[in-house]
């Protein structure tokens, strides 16, 4: 009996086991290949990833490396900026401090020059007392003196002015500091009077025009004379003293403190320049035993210029 006959007489359930068992042999096989084949594409996938990896960790350390040698360079940079800059502080300071000795030493050639060419104003001789009157006032005196003023500089002096402030000489009544106070007084009140001549200072106008007065305000300019280098001056100047009483007259000295206030060629608006020349004297003895046209004795003190 052949296959095909034994086939006929098989049941149809055996035939089915027959079928289901050839389909689950061809399932079974299909699902090996499709397993194979799923291995397979796994390890590609694997593969590629695995080249893919070496080739991130290739150019991660490439990019490392390329990182490094940048901030080796950065660094490098940093070291040698550090030292332009050092050796740039070190050559500004050079300069400041030759810009520093170049303008001290013009300073001080300009103040050499200013100093050998400006004018210096003092007082040629002794000055005579004209005359000694009563004043209007009860216990008062006007001095009248005319001191001669001297340009002892190269350049001509401007707006000289000068004034004198008198005073009694109380021996006894005061300390030594107390006398020098007073003198340093003097001094001050017989400079600022001469100052202000050489100032711009407003004062007030009054015009009258058919019977009505306006007032009006203007700046008086400053006034002095101009004295020339070796130029004699008459300078005339009166003084008023208020003394306590006779006693004041029959026992103590004269004392006449005067400054003379000038400016000078060099000076600016911007940077004024007064000068100051004090002197001082007073009567050899008592005030009422003075006469006019005596000689009058130097004071130790009061006897400076700038």
């Amino acid at each position: 009996m052949d296959i095909y006959q034994r086939w006929k007489q098989t049941t149809i359930a055996n035939k089915g086991l027959v079928f289901s068992g050839t389909l689950m042999a061809f399932g079974t096989l299909f699902y090996a290949g499709a397993a194979i084949v799923q291995v397979c594409i796994m390890k590609q996938s694997a593969h590629d990833v695995s080249l893919q990896t070496d080739k991130l960790i290739k150019a991660s350390e490439a990019e490392a490396f390329a990182a490094r040698k940048n901030a080796e360079a950065a660094a490098a940079f940093a070291t040698s900026a550090e030292g332009i800059n050092q050796q740039t502080a070190a050559a500004v300071a050079k300069l400041q401090n030759l810009a520093t000795a170049t303008k001290q030493a013009a300073d001080t050639a300009s103040d050499t020059l200013t100093k050998g060419s400006r004018p210096w104003i003092g007082i040629t001789g002794i000055p005579v007392v004209e005359s000694i009157t009563p004043g209007q006032a009860k216990n008062t005196f006007t001095v009248n003196l005319t001191p001669v003023i001297r340009n002892y500089g190269s350049s001509p002096a401007l707006l000289v002015t000068v004034t004198v402030v008198s005073d009694i000489i109380r021996e006894g009544e005061s300390s030594i500091k107390e006398h020098l106070q007073e003198i340093s007084i003097l001094e001050q009140h017989a400079c600022q009077l001469a100052s202000a001549s050489l100032k711009r200072e407003p004062a007030m106008t009054f015009t009258v025009r058919n019977g009505v007065t306006t007032q009006g305000q203007t700046t008086v300019p400053p006034m002095g004379l101009t004295v020339f280098p070796n130029e004699p001056a008459p300078y005339p100047l009166a003084t008023d003293y208020t003394y306590r009483d006779a006693t004041d007259l029959a026992s103590n000295n004269l004392r006449l403190v005067g400054c003379a206030a000038y400016t000078d060629q060099f000076s600016t608006e911007k940077h004024p320049v007064i000068h100051h020349t004090l002197f001082c004297y007073h009567t050899p003895g008592a005030l009422k035993d003075f006469t006019p046209q005596e000689r009058l004795v130097p004071c130790l003190l009061s006897q400076n210029a700038d």
